[in-house]
């Protein structure tokens, strides 16, 4: 009775934790999404906003329309590679807490401004353009991106009770190592989420008229 006892006890802990997990994941998401909203709202109100939008609408263009497929996969990968590498070091931070969040809105605000601006730059094929090219693969790296801002969020919450508890660093090694391997793999889902980005750019780019 006491061994059963005992399993049921670690059964619910792990329910615990993975609820809690889940729950964070839906918040992170929820901040994604009103963060989308938020930057369709603001880029027609904002002149600042719409100016930075603009900037890299004709960036996202310019390499798509005029790199070969090497470039566009090197500038991709890097690309999502880079915001992969900004959270990594947030997470390591105790600051983590709070930036995390604020960027994860923050992405979907730029997304929204994207969508908005592409929508009233190329009225109703922006929104082909958006669900053919821009969408699919950013959609991919959003779902991931998000499931590992959890995962840094986690590490720098471990990371600041650590510190204020005054517990040897030592402790959370294997937090650490958990931590790295879990952005090492989602630099590895970096490639084929630009491999998909290329795919689509090579056959659908061409119907659309950006001149």
């Amino acid at each position: 009775m006491i061994k059963k006892g005992r399993v049921i006890d670690f059964k619910f802990l792990h329910l615990q934790g993975k609820y809690k997990n889940d729950l964070k994941f839906i918040i992170f998401s929820f901040l994604f999404i009103i963060g989308i909203v938020f930057g369709v709202v603001f880029s027609s109100e904002n002149t600042v906003f719409k100016s930075f939008v603009k900037y890299y609408f004709d960036w996202y263009l310019s390499v798509r329309t005029e790199s070969n497929a090497i470039r566009l996969f090197f500038v991709s990968f890097f690309s999502y590679a880079l915001a992969d590498i900004l959270l990594f070091l947030f997470g390591t931070s105790i600051l983590g807490i709070v930036l995390i969040p604020i960027n994860i809105a923050s992405l979907g605000v730029i997304l929204g401004g994207f969508l908005s601006y592409s929508y009233s730059y190329l009225s109703l094929k922006g929104i082909a353009f958006n669900a053919i090219i821009f969408i699919p693969p950013m959609a991919v790296f959003s779902i991931l991106y998000i499931l590992l801002s959890k995962y840094s969020f986690n590490f720098s919450l471990i990371l600041s009770k650590t510190i204020f508890s005054r517990e040897k660093a030592v402790l959370i090694y294997n937090d650490f190592a958990l931590f790295y391997r879990k952005h090492i793999i989602m630099i590895c889902f970096c490639l084929p989420v630009s491999l998909l980005d290329i795919l689509l750019c090579i056959l659908f780019i061409g119907l659309f008229n950006f001149k």
